[in-house]
């Protein structure tokens, strides 16, 4: 009686386990969903670096840009502001490319969308 007691204690402790192992994986993957920012229904991984050593210059990469061009031109503007904002408090970007340039025609032959712009203090 006392084994078949143990038995299903420890059973009980194991459903438990599981169930709560399950429940905060459920709850940690609805966090990293609300942490992406979508552009033209698509979320795009972009990345904002220097050019040569001035900080003020800069150039953005948006990976996979043909899923659509205008969500890619949004993301790297968005990129671009967080960067000057983060090195230069200041959202004030002077573009090298014009509001006219196409955005199919920033488009390398990775499908990389690429951008280039310097911060104004």
């Amino acid at each position: 009686m006392k084994l078949r007691f143990a038995l299903s204690n420890s059973w009980r402790l194991v459903r438990l386990s599981l169930l709560a192992l399950g429940v905060s994986t459920l709850l940690t993957a609805c966090g990293e969903d609300e942490d992406r920012v979508y552009f033209d229904g698509v979320t795009f991984r972009a990345k904002a670096r220097k050019v040569d050593d001035n900080l003020a210059v800069f150039r953005v990469e948006v990976h996979r840009a043909s899923k659509t061009y205008v969500g890619a031109l949004q993301a790297g503007v968005h990129e671009g502001t967080r960067y000057c904002i983060k090195n230069f408090g200041s959202s004030r970007i002077d573009w090298a490319h014009t509001p006219e340039t196409l955005p199919a025609q920033l488009v390398t032959a990775k499908d990389t969308f690429v951008l280039r712009g310097e911060c104004k203090i």
